[in-house]
């Protein structure tokens, strides 16, 4: 089977390049058959920062969304054009020289003319944010971009019906596409269950993501001058790289918490950050899923998370093996925070229950679901 991905960039330490190396890692194992082709738009001659196994080839298509000329989004119009119009062409022109059996969409500008470079291939459209996560991103931005969103919105359903099937990571997003038919809910998967797990002794709590608006980290960091009076000796790691990180930076020095936050870059041994941890904690505005979530989890670190769309919710059973706070409230996301670090034996109590539970996400469970998936849509061809 041959099967095309179209995604951004690959050399970025992001969730969503993760799961797709993880997946090719995974199918590749189970049938060296698979040929598997990424297409990227922005990858700047980078390698991937995932390493991927199996018959893997690489194609940049050099469109370079992430580049404009500076100036207002007017300005920006006509060159957005001229690169989709490339974009289209040199896509087209790959795809008949591959002739894959599956294209899958990350949800690139691809999406909206897929159907038109390829009538027969059989079209897979795999989302990795919430519906309205746009709308909830529009903070700080001109009008020229909110009325590009409002566009994007409406359209959205009309080419959404043109793939095979619409992939996403949690039923509560399933229910923000009422009149979509081709939905199905496929999470994200835990590469593996390690066999060991924090010992929860070390007063660290950890955060990871990209430093941007989405991930929260300013929100976090007024808690933590909260958490701070109480628990004075335990310490905030946050491990991202990102465009707010001299904001957030700033913020740390104002509110005088320089001694209890680390900001870190981020690690290809992630592994030991969890491992010396204690608690993990999401202060996110929304996500798609929340992998971090399951991989903490998997460590035996019990999460503090805003109950932010989408995602926490379907993963963190709340006061069982972690503890959900309402988006934005920053006390309550301190007093759980404080609750954990105060009470050692609930500590435990969630992190055991935590590495329990999350073994419903295992490699195994959920991608033997894109096997099936792959498979029935081949089949139906």
């Amino acid at each position: 089977m041959k099967i095309v991905y179209c995604i951004a960039q690959t050399f970025v330490p992001g969730g969503t390049a993760r799961v797709l190396a993880n997946k090719i890692n995974y199918l590749s194992r189970i049938d060296p058959d698979y040929e598997f082709h990424i297409v990227t738009t922005d990858q700047h001659g980078r390698q991937p920062f995932f390493p991927m196994e199996g018959n893997v080839t690489h194609h940049d298509l050099e469109i370079n969304y992430d580049t404009y000329p500076s100036g207002n989004s007017i300005k920006k119009i006509l060159p957005a054009l001229k690169k989709r119009s490339l974009h289209f062409k040199r896509l087209k022109k790959l795809i008949f020289e591959l002739q894959p059996d599956i294209i899958t969409s990350f949800g690139g500008a691809e999406a909206v003319f897929l159907k038109l470079i390829s009538e027969k291939t059989k079209l897979v459209f795999e989302s990795h944010f919430h519906r309205y996560y746009k709308i909830q991103a529009t903070q700080n931005i001109d009008s020229i971009v909110r009325v590009r969103y409002f566009f994007e919105k409406f359209f959205e359903e009309t080419y959404l019906r043109k793939f095979d099937k619409v992939v996403l990571l949690t039923k509560k997003d399933q229910k923000n596409y009422p009149d979509l038919t081709n939905t199905i809910v496929i999470p994200n998967s835990l590469h593996k269950i390690p066999a060991i797990s924090s010992m929860l002794t070390n007063k660290k709590v950890l955060a990871i993501g990209r430093l941007n608006h989405q991930k929260g980290f300013d929100y976090l960091i007024q808690a933590w001058s909260i958490v701070i009076k109480s628990a004075p000796d335990w310490k905030l790691v946050i491990v991202g790289s990102g465009e707010d990180k001299l904001l957030l930076q700033n913020m740390i020095r104002n509110l005088r918490l320089e001694d209890s936050i680390t900001i870190k870059p981020p690690t290809d041994k992630i592994e030991n950050e969890y491992l010396e941890s204690s608690i993990f904690v999401l202060s996110s505005r929304y996500e798609g899923f929340g992998l971090v979530l399951i991989e903490a989890m998997s460590y035996g670190v019990p999460c503090v998370s805003f109950d932010c769309p989408c995602g926490p919710d379907e993963i963190i059973q709340d006061k069982i093996d972690g503890l959900l706070v309402p988006v934005e409230n920053l006390t309550k996301l301190a007093d759980e925070l404080i609750l954990l670090m105060n009470n050692r034996d609930l500590l435990i109590k969630m992190g055991k229950k935590a590495k329990e539970n999350v073994t419903r996400f295992k490699d195994d469970i959920i991608l033997e679901k894109w096997i099936s998936l792959y498979n029935s849509i081949i089949g139906n061809s």
